[in-house]
């Protein structure tokens, strides 16, 4: 028989019986758990969690004691729930943390029957293997309930036969649910034209695509897709990856949404839709833009990771160069919604003239 030295007081614990509480000098650790048949028992000391570096001084302090404890199967630090997970045969704890576990579940060993009690009714209910346990409540019973709070209270006894209780307040809410459906359509009436309408939504982008950002982006690209079906798409973008004004970027999206029936635009046209960061109620309403443009972006940066392989990081974009009155940076920055018409077709026209010439020589 080993012994394992440490002053203090400790709780013994074996299979989720409690043995003894005491103050000693002298702790004869195996003992217990060889009495009740477990050779070589698993030996653990209750922490907050099961890294070197949790607990207080004096857990760490009880901890060394046992790892040098000879030919003490020692295996760490468990948790409160590993002690019913059966990962430790004894668990050593001072005693203050061991009374506060003890009496959370004290001796409510698999099997053992608890009262509960809904409302002035009992119901049974038993405890299992994983120390959880569940009543029936019979549906007739629960339509019985009142509006208000009510108190459930379980009950029972643990293994040294002392009581067990607790109460929990439930709030029980009868209050109607109410349901409502938008206008379908904008006027509840589906026309011809409506009915085999498709219309193409692209977004939610988080990140603004102003100016030369439609050249890249793929939330315009997917409303460009549309172009197909020979109705207007809308390409939605959030002027920033902050997510605390989500609701102002939804309500203009369903706005613009469900007024898109009275659109009377060019075939496959598409409205890129940016919608600044802010309360809807600092919203200063919608404007009507161009592109403006971006400065060029800094030159990509050359890394090497700590393989010594080489890469890239491209830069951010450049600030806007074009970016005044009328322009959809300017709009977003002043406040208001920017909605800018898209087409496909970005031929530049003015230059055929001088091309033709040049090509002449060409031919």
């Amino acid at each position: 028989m080993r012994r394992f030295h440490q002053s203090g007081e400790f709780i013994i614990r074996q299979n989720n019986v409690c043995f003894e509480t005491f103050r000693t000098d002298c702790i004869e650790l195996p003992l217990f758990a060889q009495a009740l048949g477990t050779q070589r028992p698993r030996v653990a000391l209750l922490n907050i969690g099961t890294e070197d570096i949790k607990g207080n001084q004096q857990v760490k302090e009880a901890a060394s004691l046992l790892q040098a404890a000879p030919g003490l199967n020692y295996i760490g630090f468990v948790e409160g729930d590993g002690l019913y997970r059966g990962e430790a045969d004894v668990v050593v704890c001072d005693g203050f943390v061991g009374n506060i576990m003890l009496k959370s579940s004290e001796g409510l060993a698999t099997g053992a029957a608890l009262t509960v009690t809904v409302n002035g009714k009992t119901y049974a209910a038993t405890v299992l293997a994983d120390g959880t346990w569940t009543a029936a409540i019979p549906a007739a019973d629960v339509s019985a309930l009142n509006a208000g709070t009510i108190a459930v209270t379980v009950e029972g006894q643990s293994a040294a036969g002392n009581p067990v209780s607790i109460s929990h307040d439930v709030k029980v809410d009868l209050a109607a649910v109410a349901i409502s459906i938008n206008p379908i359509a904008s006027d509840d009436v589906i026309n011809a034209a409506e009915k085999g309408a498709d219309l193409v939504l692209s977004g939610l982008n988080h990140g603004a695509n102003l100016g030369d950002d439609v050249l890249y982006s793929g939330t315009v690209a997917a409303a460009l897709e549309g172009r197909f079906l020979g109705r207007t798409g809308f390409a939605f973008s959030f002027a920033s990856r902050q997510l605390d004004n989500l609701a102002t970027a939804a309500y203009y999206a369903r706005k613009l949404v469900e007024a898109h029936g009275a659109l009377d635009l060019p075939p496959r046209t598409v409205l890129n839709v940016n919608i600044p960061n802010l309360p809807l109620d600092h919203i200063r309403g919608i404007q009507l833009t161009r592109l403006g443009h971006r400065a060029r972006a800094t030159a990509p940066l050359k890394v090497v990771d700590p393989r010594g392989k080489e890469g890239y990081w491209i830069a951010a974009a450049g600030d806007a160069e074009d970016g005044g009155p009328g322009t959809d940076f300017h709009a977003v920055m002043q406040g208001y919604v920017s909605i800018t018409p898209l087409q496909l077709d970005r031929t530049f026209s003015d230059a055929f003239s001088s091309l033709d010439g040049w090509l002449e020589g060409l031919r």
